[in-house]
C-alpha cells in the first residue's frame, strides 16, 4: 500500500531527529518538542502506520538520552551537574510513587499519570543538560512558536465536528484536548510570543511571530476560555507593571495592538460566555460531562470545599489519578469531577509533601527569574536576557493564573516553563566563561579598568570602577 506523502515526509523528518539526536542531541529536544504539539497518534497522516503501536515521543526520549550519553564530554552544565530545582522534580517524581502506597489505592489512571510524569522528568532534566548555550535555547523557544503556529492553524481551519457548545475541541494531542486547556495554553504563549516579537530584528521572522500571534489569538477566541481570558487579562496587567522599564512603551504598543487585532476577531456569542466569568464560582454555573456523558452542573467553589475535606481525610493524598474517583464521596452531587484547580488537584492527590515540593519549585523558579532580571539591568550587552526572563516570567504567571479554575498539574507545558529558567541561567554562565579568556588578554583602558566583549559586542568592565554597580552575580553563584 502506498503510503501518503505527509506521511513519508512525518516518517523522514521523524527519522532525522531521532538519528541526529545521536550526533547533536538537540535535535531529539525540539523531536520531542514539535512531536508533543502535532501528536501523530491523533492526525490522518499517521493513521497509515498505526499498525507499529509507535510511542512517537517516548522513542525520541529514548534516542535523546543515547545522544546526551554519547555526548557526555560535550556536557554544558558547569561545575554543578544537579541544579536544585532538578532535585526538587525528581523528589516529586517520588512523591507520585508515594502516593500509590499511602492514599486510596492505584488506579488505571494514576499509573498513566505516573507513566507520563516519569518521562515528562526524563525529558526535562536531558533538556536541561543540552540546552545550555544561547543557540539552542533561542531554537527551543522557536520550536515552542512553531508548535503553537501548528496549533493555531489546525484551530483556524477546524471544521463543525472539532467544536462542542460552540467551543473549540479535540485540537492537539491530550493536554489539549478540551477548550480550557487549549486555552490557557494559547494564553501563556502570547506573552513570550511578544517578547521575541520585541526582541527580534529580521523581518522574515518577525512576520512568522506576527502569523503565530494572530492564529493564537483566534484561537483563543474560539476556545470560548473564561478561565484563559481572565488569565490573559491579568498576566497583561501583571506584565505592564512588571516589565523592563525601556521595554514598557513598545510592549503596551504591541498589547494594544494584539487587543484591537483579538476583538475584531470576537463575536456576539464569545461575550455572552465572558459576561458569565462571575458566576463560575457559583453552585450551578457550568456545565461538565460525567463518564457516562451525562450532563451536570457544578461550581467550582462547592469543589474545592469537597478537595478540602478530602485532604483533611487524606493529608498524605488520595494517591495520583484518584481525584475523580473519591470526590463523589465528599460531593454526590459532582461525581467524578475534576479539580479545576492545579494547587487544588496536587495537595488532594499528593498530599502535604506533594504540595510542599511543588511549592518550593514554583517559589524557586520566580525567585531566579525576578533576581536574573535584576542582576542583568544595567548590562547593555545582556539586555536581551533581561526580555527573556521577562517572557517566560509572563508566560509562566499566566499560565499558573489559567491554572487556578483548570487543572494542568500533569501538563507537559507546565513542567518545560518551569525547567527553561534552568536553560537561560546556564546559557548565561557559559557565554561569560566563553568571553573570559577575551576579557584577559584584553588592554587596561585609561581607567584602569580591563574591558571584556559582551554578548552583544558592546564592552563591559570585569570589574566595575568606584562608584558603579557590581558585576553579575547569577543565582547559585
Amino acid at each position: 500500500m502506498m503510503l501518503p506523502l505527509t506521511t513519508i515526509l512525518f516518517l523522514c523528518a521523524y527519522a532525522v531527529g531521532c538519528l541526529g539526536a545521536l550526533r547533536y542531541p538537540l535535535f531529539g529536544v525540539v523531536t520531542y518538542l514539535l512531536l508533543y504539539f502535532a501528536y501523530p497518534e491523533m492526525t490522518w497522516w499517521a493513521k497509515p502506520i498505526a499498525w507499529m503501536g509507535q510511542r512517537y515521543s517516548l522513542v525520541a526520549a529514548i534516542f535523546l538520552g543515547a545522544g546526551f550519553l554519547l555526548n557526555w564530554h560535550r556536557g554544558g552544565w558547569g561545575k554543578q551537574f544537579w541544579h536544585r530545582q532538578e532535585i526538587l522534580f525528581v523528589v516529586l517524581i517520588g512523591a507520585m510513587w508515594i502516593s500509590l502506597f499511602t492514599g486510596v489505592g492505584p488506579s488505571p489512571l494514576g499509573y498513566k499519570h505516573l507513566d507520563k510524569m516519569v518521562k515528562v522528568t526524563i525529558f526535562v532534566l536531558l533538556m536541561t543538560h543540552v540546552v545550555t548555550d544561547i543557540r539552542s535555547y533561542r531554537v527551543v523557544k522557536w520550536s515552542l512558536v512553531i508548535g503553537t503556529l501548528y496549533l493555531g492553524y489546525i484551530s483556524f481551519t477546524a471544521g463543525p465536528g472539532s467544536f462542542y457548545l460552540g467551543r473549540l475541541n479535540n485540537i492537539g494531542g491530550p493536554d489539549f484536548d478540551r477548550a480550557p486547556e487549549l486555552g490557557v495554553h494559547f494564553a501563556a504563549m502570547l506573552p513570550l510570543i511578544g517578547t521575541m516579537l520585541l526582541a527580534e530584528r529580521r523581518w522574515y521572522l518577525m512576520a512568522v511571530l506576527a502569523i503565530t500571534a494572530a492564529l493564537t489569538c483566534n484561537g483563543l477566541v474560539l476556545t470560548r476560555t473564561r478561565s484563559a481570558m481572565t488569565a490573559l487579562i491579568a498576566g497583561m496587567i501583571w506584565a505592564v507593571l512588571q516589565v523592563p522599564r525601556k521595554w514598557r512603551g513598545r510592549l503596551v504598543g504591541l498589547g494594544l495592538v494584539g487587543v484591537v487585532g483579538a476583538y475584531a476577531l470576537t463575536d456576539e456569542g464569545f461575550w455572552e460566555r465572558m459576561a458569565t466569568i462571575p458566576s463560575t464560582i457559583d453552585a450551578e454555573s457550568a456545565e461538565h460531562r460525567d463518564p457516562e456523558g451525562t450532563i451536570i452542573t457544578y461550581g467550582r467553589i462547592p469543589t474545592w470545599k469537597a478537595a478540602w475535606a478530602m485532604w483533611l481525610d487524606h493529608p498524605l493524598g488520595v494517591g495520583i489519578g484518584n481525584f475523580t474517583r473519591v470526590i463523589g464521596e465528599y460531593a454526590p452531587s459532582m461525581p467524578a469531577i475534576d479539580a479545576h484547580n492545579t494547587v487544588v488537584l496536587c495537595l488532594a492527590e499528593l498530599g502535604i509533601l506533594g504540595i510542599a515540593v511543588f511549592l518550593a519549585v514554583l517559589v524557586m523558579v520566580l525567585g531566579r527569574l525576578r533576581h536574573l532580571k535584576r542582576s542583568l539591568a544595567g548590562q547593555p550587552s545582556l539586555r536581551w536576557v533581561s526580555l527573556d526572563a521577562f517572557g517566560l516570567e509572563a508566560a509562566l504567571v499566566t499560565f499558573l493564573i489559567g491554572g487556578m479554575t483548570v487543572s494542568r498539574f500533569y501538563c507537559e507545558m507546565l513542567w518545560w516553563l518551569l525547567a527553561l529558567p534552568i536553560c537561560l541561567e546556564r546559557a548565561i554562565a557559559n557565554a561569560l566563561e566563553r568571553e573570559a579568556p577575551a576579557a584577559q588578554a584584553a588592554e587596561v583602558g585609561p581607567d584602569g579598568v580591563r574591558p571584556a566583549r559582551g554578548l552583544l559586542g558592546s564592552k563591559r568592565p570585569v570589574m566595575p570602577p568606584p562608584g558603579q554597580s557590581q558585576p553579575l552575580l547569577l543565582p547559585g553563584s
